[in-house]
């Protein structure tokens, strides 16, 4: 974060401590040097202040890009039933077709049906397919609370130090490098 200093002339020093030093000894608004050390105290808290939450939202948007793109890459892997011992897909046309598969089932008094899994083509019952959907919501309402959690820690963080105290966790077995499968945000 960025802090600044004030010499005996009103001229302001802002720094971040390390690579960061800016001089500012003209009043933008005027052209001229600060005429009191309190119009140079007011600009240059305003001036630190615009720039740490500049940085602080920056972090933060950076953070909830890398945690949505590990959570897109945890559902992009399918969801593994520990009951039936397959893997479906995760995306949005197969959920729905499993909703559909279901409501068909249901309705029509069908015994059972086929689906595409890890395994190739396997045919289900419908106690199958409902345990299967069951399994699978309770999954995907799990992810999307981590999420949403993760999120709303970032997001209610008011320093830098409190962002990167947040660990979180996606049960993700690889990801890219531009993204990991635990940190601190």
């Amino acid at each position: 974060m960025y802090s600044y200093s004030i010499s005996a002339s009103n001229i302001i020093s802002v720094t971040d401590g390390k690579n960061y030093n800016v001089v500012i000894s003209l009043n933008p608004s005027t052209g001229q040097p600060f005429t009191s050390s309190s119009d140079a105290i007011t600009y240059a808290t305003n001036f630190v202040n615009n720039l740490n939450n500049y940085l602080l939202t920056n972090e933060k948007n950076q953070q909830i890009s890398i945690i949505n793109s590990a959570f897109n890459q945890t559902l992009n892997q399918g969801f593994t039933s520990p009951t039936l011992n397959f893997t479906v897909s995760t995306d949005s046309t197969n959920l729905q077709n499993l909703h559909m598969l279901y409501t068909y089932m249901s309705v029509g008094n069908v015994a059972s049906a086929q689906i595409k899994t890890s395994n190739g083509v396997v045919t289900i019952t419908l106690s199958q397919l409902t345990t299967l959907i069951t399994e699978l919501g309770e999954y995907l309402q799990s992810l999307y609370q981590q999420l949403w959690s993760i999120e709303s820690q970032i997001n209610s963080a008011t320093s830098m130090s409190q962002i990167k105290s947040i660990n979180w966790t996606m049960p993700v077995s690889t990801l890219s490098t531009s993204a990991s499968a635990s940190g601190n945000a």
